[in-house]
């Protein structure tokens, strides 16, 4: 019942919702979810789509991205963003080294936050303190 959170984010004003999966919907578990959205009058979207294929092409921009239990069968498990004022355009991992890249299309000053479980990507020395994280905006160092 993880839509439970998209019909949760239209109650609370969210203009376009769009709930995914591939993995329950394709073993015949979605009736639940058009039930809901049919007693609830709903306008949340859906799309029967693998999370490896999740792109802006193919479902669009939004402000705010909630994997919630959507890498259940991979290996990380939740990853959230938000962002103010500009566009997300892309998140892609670094393979050469633990670093994500973040590109933002921004025609002026705005938040992003992103928050990373340690399950994802940890900071912890072996004497459990943790290392810093480089940020950099444009290709350099940037002081937070």
């Amino acid at each position: 019942m993880g839509w439970f959170f998209s019909f949760e984010a239209e109650c609370r004003g969210a203009r376009r919702v769009l709930a995914i999966d591939s993995h329950v919907w394709k073993n015949g578990a979605k009736e639940g979810f058009e039930l809901a959205r049919k007693v609830l009058g709903s306008k949340v979207e859906d799309k029967e789509i693998d999370v490896m294929d999740i792109s802006p092409q193919n479902i669009g921009i939004f402000d705010y991205v909630l994997f919630l239990g959507g890498f259940s069968c991979m290996e990380i498990n939740i990853l959230i963003v938000s962002i103010y004022g500009n566009k997300l355009k892309s998140i892609t991992q670094h393979t050469g080294q633990v670093a994500l890249f973040v590109n933002i299309v921004s025609k002026s000053d705005g938040t992003l936050t992103i928050e990373l479980p340690r399950i994802i990507l940890d900071s912890k020395r072996q004497d459990n303190s943790d290392y810093t994280y480089q940020v950099m905006v444009d290709g350099k160092d940037a002081s937070f």
